[in-house]
């Protein structure tokens, strides 16, 4: 039982020591996800922009980080 405790712990520590992070990365998958559907986008466009804006986004999180520091 500690072991699931400790992995649930890691996950929800993963999203909340970066929101603006997880924000990203959420609102980009729902808006890659709305242009396949709704835009009638190619599946495989879509997986690209997702690789590209995820990458994207972990790159300027890691800018500001060090920023930061």
């Amino acid at each position: 039982m500690t072991l699931l405790k400790d992995v649930a712990h890691e996950i929800a520590g993963m999203f909340a020591g970066d929101t603006g992070l997880a924000v990203v990365v959420v609102a980009l998958v729902a808006a890659t996800g709305g242009a396949i559907e709704w835009a009638r986008l190619e599946p495989l466009i879509g997986g690209g922009a997702l690789l590209l804006g995820s990458l994207l986004a972990l790159v300027l999180s890691v800018v500001r980080g060090g920023r930061a520091r």
